[in-house]
């Protein structure tokens, strides 16, 4: 909540959260409603936002070797314009080319637009850390 425009970008497109999401939202949607009232005020302030959305203000990695269906799963969460190319490099049994081969095939075999792939292949990097290419 203190840095909205901060990015945040978890690992493993992003790990439990994207398959959780319904028990997560749900589950953190009940803290503070079983608080005595004598507490509430006490926790109202720190409930703020519901977690599950703030969540989604999250980027997400595709390093999940080669899994399409994970990256499926966070690009359904988070959108497009917040999942970004990752490889997990070196920590596959060929020491990077393995999972960068199976993540790009993955990405490139999904039912998005050009427009959705480029996002994810380079675009929200370039964006959220700034980058330019060569000749830009």
């Amino acid at each position: 909540d203190r840095y909205p425009d901060l990015p945040i970008v978890t690992h493993h497109s992003g790990g439990m959260i994207p398959m959780m999401a319904g028990r997560l939202g749900s589950g953190l949607e009940l803290l503070g409603t079983r608080t005595p009232p004598e507490m509430e005020e006490a926790i109202a302030p720190a409930i703020g936002e519901k977690p599950i959305e703030a969540m989604r203000r999250f980027y997400a990695d595709t390093a999940t070797f080669g899994s399409r269906s994970a990256i499926e799963c966070g690009l359904e969460f988070f959108g497009p314009d917040r999942m970004l190319f990752a490889s997990d490099m070196p920590f596959d049994p060929e020491e990077g080319p393995g999972y960068i081969r199976e993540t790009l095939k993955a990405i490139g075999e999904m039912n998005i637009s050009d427009e959705d792939r480029r996002k994810v292949l380079s675009g929200n990097a370039e964006r959220i850390f700034r980058l330019k290419r060569e000749g830009e």
